[in-house]
């Protein structure tokens, strides 16, 4: 393959595989190796599946902290609704998220929200991990799934007001 001009570097193909593969798609290769011949199993990247993008970015943005607060709750209780019959591991998940979003009022000081939308982002996180039972039980539900992308979006306002979170952004075909 050198001789070839094919390949740069004797000795590294299989480390820049390794290498480039969990730096692309996340995830190492596999390989497979019998006494007759051998096979390596890259995984592909697809953006669409990441469901999630996560962003940094300084934006000045208008903000009534009562009023997008009580969005934010109003769509957290929406959520918490159209899973209602989600499993016991995302019911707590969203006990834990309610007590959370409850230390906070439109008085709070703008510090005392980066703890519970941290958790509420690492919960859409979930959302968006395919793998994950959270993912299941969001795409099963129609509503779930409109509202956790109502959600996202009143993150994300915060996240801009805040200036220091990463906002979240719900990719298409989940």
């Amino acid at each position: 393959m050198v001789e070839l001009k094919f390949a740069q570097n004797e000795g590294k193909g299989i480390q820049t595989i390794m290498e480039q593969t969990k730096k692309i798609a996340g995830k190492e290769p596999a390989f497979f190796i019998n006494s007759h011949w051998f096979s390596v199993e890259i995984p592909a990247f697809i953006p669409l599946l990441d469901s999630f993008q996560e962003k940094k970015e300084k934006v000045e943005v208008d903000f009534d902290i009562k009023n997008e607060l009580s969005v934010l709750r109003s769509h957290f209780d929406d959520l918490r609704e159209a899973l209602q019959d989600a499993d016991m591991n995302l019911r707590t998940e969203l006990d834990k998220l309610e007590e959370s979003l409850n230390t906070v009022t439109g008085e709070s000081p703008k510090e005392k929200f980066n703890k519970p939308l941290n958790e509420l982002r690492r919960l859409l996180k979930k959302f968006a991990d395919k793998d994950s039972d959270f993912h299941k039980n969001i795409i099963s539900s129609k509503k779930g799934m409109d509202t956790a992308e109502k959600l996202a979006e009143s993150y994300n306002r915060f996240a801009q007001w805040l200036s220091g979170l990463p906002t979240v952004t719900l990719a298409p075909g989940m």
